[in-house]
C-alpha cells in the first residue's frame, strides 16, 4: 500500500498478459477482492489458484491477501492426479481457474470456481466496488504451499503472514532491492522461492518481469529476457543457471544474482561470479518460510559456497545423527 501511494504512476509488473503501473495493479487487485469476499473470502479461507503465469496469476494472489484469505498455488502444467490430491486436501473455499483447466469438474462440493474470463471482467469493472488492504494478524495463513514430500505425496505447508513479512524485509535490507531494480521472475507459484520473486518488487517500489512458463523452460529464449538492459536481478535453482550457461550467456555486472533450491558447486559459482555484480547462496526448507540463511559469495574462495548466517528473527542449529545440538 505505502507503494501504491508513493509509486502509482510506476510500472509495478510486466507480463504475456498484461503491464501495470502500481495503481493499475491496486486498482484491480482491490476489485478482485472486494468480489471474493462476496463469496465469502475471509482470514484462513483458502482461495485455489491454477491459471497461467502472468499478471492476472499475480492479481489473483493479491486479491486473495487482501480479502483475508490465503492461496494455494496449483500449477496448470501439473497432471491432473497431483492437482486432484491437492484440492482435495486443501478444500479450497474458492478456485480460479484457466478457461480450458481440467480442474473445473474435479472442484470439491460447494467450491465456487471463478473463470480467468469473469476475473478479467471483474478486474476491469470501471464502476466495481473495490476494497483496501483488510487488517491482519501475524498468525494469519498466507499461503498453503504443497511439497513433494519424503513419501511422494504432497503435504501442505502453512506459512503465516508474519513470518513471510519477515521474510521479505529481510530481503530488502539484503541481499537488497531498490525502486530502480527490475527482476525477471522465472519460478512457477508452486515453488516458495516464486514469493520472493513476485512480492519483493512490490514491496520495494521496483518492477517485476514475469516470463511466461514457455520461456522459463526453454534457456535460449530465457537467455535473451535476462540480456534486457532494464533487468537487475534475478533467481533461480543451480539447475537453471546451468542450462543459462550452456545456451551461451555471458552474463553483465549490472546483475544480481540469487541461487538457492539446492547446493551450488564451488564450479557453478566461479561461473556465476564471472557474469554478474554480485552472488548470493540462499538455504532453506519451504517450512522455514522460502529461506532460512544467506551467504554473499567471494571470488576468491575456491569452495562450495557455505548457507551463511540467519536471516533476521531466525536462528541456526547444528545437530549431531540423534538430533541433538553439537
Amino acid at each position: 500500500d505505502g507503494q501504491v501511494r508513493r509509486r502509482a504512476g510506476h510500472t509495478a509488473v510486466r507480463a504475456a498478459d498484461a503491464a501495470w503501473t502500481y495503481a493499475e495493479l491496486d486498482a484491480r487487485a482491490g476489485r478482485v477482492a472486494s468480489f471474493l469476499r462476496s463469496l465469502g473470502v475471509g482470514p484462513e479461507c483458502k482461495v485455489g489458484i491454477s491459471l497461467p503465469r502472468g499478471a492476472f496469476e499475480l492479481v489473483s494472489m493479491l486479491a486473495t491477501l487482501r480479502a483475508g484469505g490465503a492461496y494455494v498455488p496449483l500449477d496448470p502444467s501439473h497432471p491432473l492426479e497431483r492437482l486432484r490430491m491437492v484440492i482435495d486436501d486443501a478444500r479450497p473455499g474458492v478456485l480460479v481457474l484457466a478457461d480450458d483447466s481440467p480442474l473445473v469438474g474435479h472442484a470439491p462440493a460447494g467450491a465456487r470456481i471463478i473463470s480467468k474470463q469473469e476475473l478479467q471482467a471483474v478486474a476491469s469493472r470501471s464502476d466495481g466496488t473495490t476494497m483496501a488492504q483488510q487488517s491482519a494478524t501475524p498468525q494469519q495463513l498466507q499461503y498453503v504451499l504443497y511439497t513433494s514430500g519424503s513419501t511422494g505425496k504432497p503435504k501442505g505447508v502453512e506459512i503465516e503472514r508474519g513470518a513471510f513479512a519477515n521474510f521479505i524485509t529481510s530481503m530488502k535490507r539484503e541481499p537488497g532491492f531498490t525502486e530502480n531494480d527490475c527482476l525477471l521472475a522465472v519460478t512457477t507459484t508452486t515453488f516458495d522461492i516464486a514469493g520472493l520473486e513476485l512480492f519483493l518488487p512490490l514491496c520495494s517500489g521496483g518492477t517485476v518481469e514475469i516470463v511466461p512458463r514457455e520461456v522459463a523452460m526453454d534457456p535460449k529464449r530465457l537467455r535473451q529476457r535476462l540480456d534486457d538492459e532494464r533487468i537487475t536481478c534475478m533467481q533461480a535453482t543451480p539447475a537453471t543457471w546451468r542450462l543459462l550457461i550452456e545456451a551461451g550467456w555471458r552474463g553483465t555486472p549490472r546483475l544480481r544474482l540469487l541461487c538457492g533450491g539446492e547446493a551450488m558447486s564451488p564450479e557453478l559459482a566461479v561461473k556465476l561470479l564471472d557474469r554478474c555484480g554480485e552472488l548470493w547462496n540462499m538455504y532453506g526448507p519451504t517450512e522455514t518460510t522460502v529461506c532460512a540463511s544467506l551467504y554473499v559469495c567471494d571470488p576468491q574462495e575456491q569452495v562450495a559456497p557455505p548457507i551463511g548466517k540467519a536471516l533476521p528473527n531466525l536462528r541456526l542449529y547444528v545437530l549431531d545423527r540423534s538430533g541433538e545440538p553439537v
